[in-house]
């Protein structure tokens, strides 16, 4: 499902540009993901409330345990990269990585989130698909979404669901290709935290060098999240287990291993005209 966040849409906005100030700080120190759940800490950075407001606003339409709360972190893709293929992001699963590494065990996000900070032409779309990590590897992929990395813009999806941001001239026309840096925020819904998973340290709050401005704060208490409709076999289903499962394939613990039947590929006709369109082959 898609939203749109009227409080972000333009990226020259003061509130835009702190929690963007913030996401390039933060990726130039660490590459970790850290975590919000019941309550905010004293002097939370701009990053902390999106992550705190992505949470309830999402946590509702779920069965969530008390345990319940949000893993976030920032994704920065240089455009001034004259190599493409390093822009990409390789199909994969979101999963608790401690877990598959150690105890060859999967556990799934109830919900997976992207929210797009980039400016005009910032990186390549995002590509969901409708394939679960219980499905046989070779089963190719048939039916994705396309989600344009348009600022302001909020996608959701079932976190069980293969995603990523594959290099793909077709996805992009010639005079949209990529001029600025793609910049995503990560948030993903949780019934218990990931193994190793944390708060944001004080000491990288501090570093951010009081990008916190209380008068936007009054704007960022009103985020309204508004809906456009996209086919509802990408919205979260609700589960009342922790979707632990055990990885069947030798080599996918951990990072997921590319595969051929995980290649997308686009009808001769396809044009994307929304930002966010269903593609089934």
């Amino acid at each position: 499902m898609l939203y749109r966040l009227p409080e972000l849409v333009i990226p020259s906005n003061k509130l835009c540009k702190a929690i963007r100030k913030e996401a390039l700080s933060l990726v130039s120190q660490t590459k970790d993901t850290f975590w919000v759940a019941g309550r905010l800490a004293t002097g939370a950075s701009w990053l902390e409330r999106l992550a705190f407001c992505i949470l309830n606003r999402h946590r509702h339409s779920l069965p969530c345990s008390e345990t319940c709360g949000a893993e976030w972190w920032v994704q920065v893709k240089d455009s001034s990269d004259c190599n493409d293929v390093l822009k990409e992001i390789d199909m994969h699963y979101d999963k608790d990585e401690t877990l598959a590494t150690h105890f060859n065990l999967a556990s799934f996000p109830s919900i997976s989130t992207v929210t797009y900070l980039s400016e005009e032409n910032g990186g390549f779309p995002t590509i969901v698909s409708s394939k679960t990590y219980e499905e046989p590897l070779e089963t190719a992929i048939k039916r994705f979404v396309i989600s344009s990395p348009r600022c302001g813009n909020h996608l959701v999806f079932d976190g069980r669901l293969l995603h990523g941001v594959p290099f793909r001239p077709a996805f992009v026309e010639e005079e949209k290709r990529p001029t600025q840096a793609r910049i995503t925020f990560l948030v993903n819904i949780w019934q218990t935290a990931p193994a190793g998973v944390t708060a944001l340290p004080e000491t990288i709050r501090e570093a951010f060098n009081g990008s916190l401005n209380d008068k936007l704060s009054p704007s960022f208490r009103k985020l309204r999240f508004h809906t456009n409709n996209i086919d509802t076999v990408f919205v979260p289903k609700q589960r009342t287990n922790h979707n632990v499962i055990r990885l069947p394939i030798t080599g996918q613990s951990g990072s997921d291993d590319k595969n051929d039947s995980w290649s997308i590929h686009l009808p001769s006709d396809f044009s994307q005209s929304n930002d966010c369109s269903l593609v089934e082959l």
